[in-house]
C-alpha cells in the first residue's frame, strides 16, 4: 500500500505501507507491518480496538512515532525519532536502530537494537535494555527513575535522577543523582551523587558524593562545554571527541561526549513539548570573587588544545565580555599578561565548524565542587574567517554568531553555568540573533552561584537585562586589567535587546 496524500488508517498484519510526504495523520494498526514514512512525518501505531500494534517495523527519519497502547512493541529505524505514548498511555516498548533518537515513554521499555547508538530517554521508570549489544550511550532527563540493563554502556544522568543499574562495566555521569550498582565493576562519575554498590568492583569518583558499597572517593572533575552557530543543527559531528579518542584520551574523550549530550538536551528541550527542562546551572563555582584571565600566546598540545593566540584586533571583544559578565556577577576580572599563570585561559581552537557546527568549546577542572581552572577555546578564523561590520563588530564567515557573543557564552561556563534550554538565554547552545547578551534568565542564575556579590541577587532582573542592552558606546575595554561591577556603567559595550525570561 502507497499513499501520497491525505491519510491512512490501516488493518491487518504483515502489510508493506508506504507513506508519502503529504500524507499526515497517520494511523497504522495491526501486527508485523512494515511502515516506510516520509521524513517528518507522524506516524501512531494504533490499536483500532485491537490490542496493540506489535513487532511492526517504522522506517523513517526526524519523525514521530506515537504508540496508542501500552501493549505496543515495534522498532523504528532511523535518525532524529521521537517515539512517545499517546495521552493517558503507559508501558510502551520501543527498539531502537539509529543515532540521535529520543524516547519519551512512561513505564515503557527502551531496546537498542546495535552498538554505539546514542539515545536519549525522558520518560519515567522506563527499563532500558541494550541485550548483547555494548558501546551505546543513554542521556536520561532530570527527576526521572530508570532502570538499567546491559553492559559496557555509558548513561548520562541528570540532578535528581535515580538510576537502577544491573548491568556490569557501566559508566555513569550525572550530578545530584542516586545511583544503586546492582551489578559489577561499574562506575559513577559526578558530584554530590548518593552511590549504593551490592556488586564486586564498584565505585564512585566525585566530589561531595556519600553512599556505601565497595568503595569510591572524592575527586578531581574535568568537564567540557560547547557553543554552536545556530545555522548548523542538521550538520554536525562531535569533533573533540573524535580527536581525544585519537589521542588515547579517555578523560577528554568522556568529557566532550558528556558536553554534547548536555547541549543536546538542552536544544531538543527547547522545541519538545513537555519535556524536562535540564538545569542551567552546574554544582561547581568559584569558591573566590577575583577570578585572573589571559590570553594565551602560542599553540599548545593535549587535552586543551590552543592553535594559537587570538590578535590583537580581536582582543577588544574578549576582554569586553568578562567586563559584562563583571557586571552581572559581582566578580571582578583581573586581565595578566598573555602566557602568563591564570585562572582562565582564552586562545584559538581548530573546531572544524563545517563537521561540527561549533565555534566555541570550554574545559573545566573541578576539585572539591570548586572551580579551579578553565581552557576556553574559540574558532580559529584562520579556519573560519571573522568578518568586521560598519560599527567594527566581528562575526564568524557566514554566520550570525558574533566573537563578542561567543565569549559570552564560553565565559559562563567557566562561571558554572551550564547549557540552558532558553533560546533567549546567552547560556542557549546555539547562538544566533536571538541571544545576543545576558537575559534576565541569565542574571537570576548568576545570582543563584554568586548571591554574596552579583548585583543580580533580589534585584529587578528583567530591567537590569533590559539596562544591559541599551548602553551605548563603542567603549573599548583595552587597557583595563581589572574589571568589575564598579565600571560597568562607562565601558560595557551595546547590544541587542533579549525579551525577558
Amino acid at each position: 500500500m502507497a499513499v501520497s496524500a491525505g491519510s491512512v488508517s490501516t488493518n491487518g498484519d504483515f502489510n508493506s505501507i508506504s507513506i508519502g510526504s503529504g500524507s499526515t495523520g497517520d494511523n497504522v494498526s495491526g501486527n508485523g507491518n512494515t511502515v516506510s514514512a516520509s521524513d517528518g512525518n507522524t506516524v501512531t501505531l494504533d490499536t483500532n480496538g485491537g490490542g496493540g500494534a506489535n513487532n511492526d517495523n517504522v522506517f523513517i527519519n526526524g519523525g514521530t512515532v506515537i504508540f496508542d497502547s501500552s501493549s505496543t512493541y515495534s522498532t523504528v529505524w532511523g535518525s532524529g525519532i521521537t517515539v512517545q505514548d499517546a495521552a493517558g498511555v503507559t508501558g510502551g516498548v520501543a527498539g531502537f536502530e539509529g543515532n540521535g533518537n529520543l524516547a519519551t515513554l512512561v513505564d515503557g521499555q527502551v531496546n537498542a537494537g546495535s552498538s554505539n547508538q546514542s539515545i536519549t530517554v525522558n520518560g519515567s521508570n522506563d527499563s532500558i535494555y541494550s541485550g548483547s549489544w555494548s558501546g551505546d550511550q543513554y542521556t536520561l532527563g532530570a527527576n526521572q527513575t530508570d532502570y538499567i540493563y546491559g553492559n559496557d554502556e555509558t548513561i548520562v544522568g541528570q540532578s535528581g535522577d535515580y538510576i537502577v543499574d544491573y548491568g556490569s562495566n557501566n559508566s555513569i555521569y550525572a550530578d545530584g543523582a542516586t545511583v544503586t550498582d546492582e551489578g559489577s565493576d561499574d562506575m559513577t562519575y559526578g558530584d554530590d551523587d548518593r552511590v549504593y554498590g551490592s556488586g564486586s568492583g564498584d565505585g564512585w569518583s566525585g566530589t561531595g558524593d556519600t553512599g556505601g558499597g565497595s568503595g569510591g572517593s572524592g575527586g578531581s572533575g574535568y568537564s567540557g562545554s560547547w557553543g554552536f552557530d545556530d545555522a548548523s543543527r542538521q550538520n554536525r559531528t562531535n569533533t573533540v571527541s573524535s580527536f581525544d579518542q585519537s589521542q588515547g584520551n579517555a578523560k577528554a574523550v568522556s568529557a566532550a561526549s558528556i558536553a554534547w549530550s548536555k547541549a543536546s538536551q538542552a536544544i531538543a528541550a527547547a522545541t519538545t513539548p513537555g519535556m524536562a527542562q535540564p538545569s542551567a546551572i552546574n554544582t561547581a563555582r568559584w569558591g573566590r570573587t577575583t577570578i585572573s584571565w589571559s590570553f594565551a600566546d602560542s599553540a599548545t598540545s593535549g587535552a586543551d588544545a590552543i592553535s594559537g593566540a587570538v590578535q590583537t584586533q580581536y582582543q577588544a571583544a574578549v576582554a569586553q565580555a568578562f567586563q559584562t559578565w563583571a557586571a552581572a556577577s559581582g566578580i571582578t576580572f583581573k586581565e595578566v599578561a598573555a602566557g602568563a599563570k591564570s585562572d582562565i585561559t582564552v586562545g584559538w581552537g581548530d573546531l572544524d565548524p563545517t563537521d561540527s557546527g561549533a565555534l566555541g568549546y570550554t574545559n573545566t577542572t573541578t576539585r572539591g565542587g570548586l572551580i579551579q581552572g578553565a581552557t576556553i577555546r574559540l574558532e580559529d578564523p584562520g579556519e573560519d574567517a571573522l568578518v568586521a561590520d560598519a560599527t567594527g563588530a566581528y562575526s564568524y564567515s557566514g554566520s550570525t554568531t558574533t566573537l563578542e557573543q561567543l565569549v559570552l557564552h564560553e565565559i559562563g561556563h567557566t562561571l558554572g553555568m551550564a547549557e540552558s534550554s532558553k533560546i533567549n538565554s546567552i547560556m542557549f547552545p546555539e547562538l544566533g540573533s536571538g541571544n545576543t547578551t545576558l537575559s534576565a534568565s541569565d542574571l537570576q542564575e548568576i545570582a543563584i552561584l554568586y548571591p554574596q556579590v552579583s548585583p543580580a541577587a533580589g534585584a529587578d532582573t528583567t530591567a537590569m537585562a533590559q539596562a544591559m542592552a541599551s548602553f551605548s558606546a563603542h567603549q573599548s575595554a583595552a587597557g583595563t586589567s581589572t574589571m568589575s561591577a564598579g565600571i560597568y556603567a562607562k565601558t560595557l559595550e551595546p547590544a541587542i535587546a533579549v525579551p525577558a525570561c
